[in-house]
């Protein structure tokens, strides 16, 4: 059975600072935004009026619900270890 919306962070890019592999993390289904708006730079990006996420303009999971994910840091969220991955996959609704 796969947690959707957790797993363990097997890669990261050269530009990553704040994950490393091994890390267990959980991402919801919001994957991008313009990073350039009042609310991307005060904080608030859930808010961005660009933001994209699954099913609300398009289907492309970029691994909202499979077993892998490409991520950028800024949307994924390291899950405390005592917190199991079945408790932890609704918060990222």
């Amino acid at each position: 059975m796969v947690n959707l919306g957790v797993g363990i962070i097997e890669d990261v890019g050269l530009a990553c600072t704040l994950y490393k592999v091994g890390y267990r993390v959980g991402w919801g289904p919001l994957n991008s935004t313009c990073g350039h708006c009042e609310m991307c730079l005060t904080g608030k990006d859930a808010y961005c009026l660009e933001g994209r996420s699954y099913g609300a303009f398009d289907y492309d999971t970029r691994g909202s619900v499979c077993s892998h994910a490409v991520r950028k840091e800024q949307w994924i969220f390291k899950i405390p270890d005592a917190l199991s991955s079945e408790d932890a996959a609704p918060l990222m609704c």
